[in-house]
């Protein structure tokens, strides 16, 4: 007869679904225009985003426009470009949004949990648990357009859980950025 340590199983499952999700949230993506010729581009400068959070639009949400900021400068200097707001060869704008999520989930085969138990040892499947998942997903769209023509040259799009503390949301703001831009040409 084998004897299972449920709690070596348990703590197997939960590290299984840690993975799932945190692949999940990490959903950064970039885009650019293979025409453009990013050698012509020296300065960038800002305009102030959008939020769209539960529906309701603020254009003036200067926390937000700050954490963009400070991210895109940082990696926008270290590819060798100068900030400058008064006459720059890039504009960079962004929105954000916020929403409520719930997501259905069940046990699935395999998920030893509370079931049948049976005699050598081992939990039944149970395969009738459902839990709801419900949190807030966010998502950051970065556009980097040619001042001159207006014609949109690089776009970044991260999307993930939001974060309640703005500690995280720093982070993951620096983290979508940098992921985003990775791609983005150096001088």
């Amino acid at each position: 007869m084998k004897k299972v340590n449920i709690f070596n199983k348990v703590s197997l499952m939960f590290g299984m679904l840690f993975v799932c999700v945190a692949s999940v949230f990490a959903q950064v993506s970039s885009d650019k225009d293979p025409n453009a010729d990013f050698s012509q581009f020296k300065t960038f400068g800002f305009k102030p985003g959008t939020v769209i959070n539960q529906g309701k639009t603020e254009t003036n949400n200067t926390i937000m426009d700050n954490r963009v900021d400070n991210a895109v400068t940082s990696e926008l200097t270290a590819k060798g470009l100068r900030r400058d707001d008064n006459n720059p060869d890039l504009v960079i704008s962004y929105t954000a949004g916020a929403q409520k999520k719930t997501e259905l989930e069940d046990a699935g085969p395999g998920f030893a949990g509370p079931g049948i138990y049976v005699a050598d040892g081992w939990w039944a499947d149970s395969y009738n648990d459902f839990w709801t998942n419900t949190y807030n997903e966010g998502t950051l769209m970065i556009d980097v357009k040619d001042a001159q023509t207006d014609d949109l040259v690089y776009r970044v799009y991260g999307a993930g859980e939001v974060k309640n503390k703005s500690k995280k949301q720093d982070k993951e703001v620096n983290r979508v950025v940098q992921k985003g831009f990775k791609d983005f040409p150096q001088k």
